[in-house]
C-alpha cells in the first residue's frame, strides 16, 4: 500500500512539473517569437 501511494504521488508531481514546464515554455515562446500563428503551430509540432 505504501509503495502504491508513493508511486501515485511521484506520478502526480511529475505531471504537475511537466504542465508547469509546458506553461512556462509557451509563455517564453510567445514573448520571444511574435510571429503569425502558422509559424507558432509549426514550432509546437517540432517540440
Amino acid at each position: 500500500m505504501n509503495t502504491v501511494s508513493l508511486l501515485l504521488k511521484n506520478v502526480a508531481l511529475s505531471i504537475l512539473s511537466y504542465l508547469i514546464h509546458l506553461h512556462r515554455h509557451s509563455h517564453l515562446a510567445y514573448r520571444r517569437v511574435p510571429t503569425p500563428q502558422r509559424r507558432s503551430n509549426r514550432l509546437h509540432h517540432v517540440t
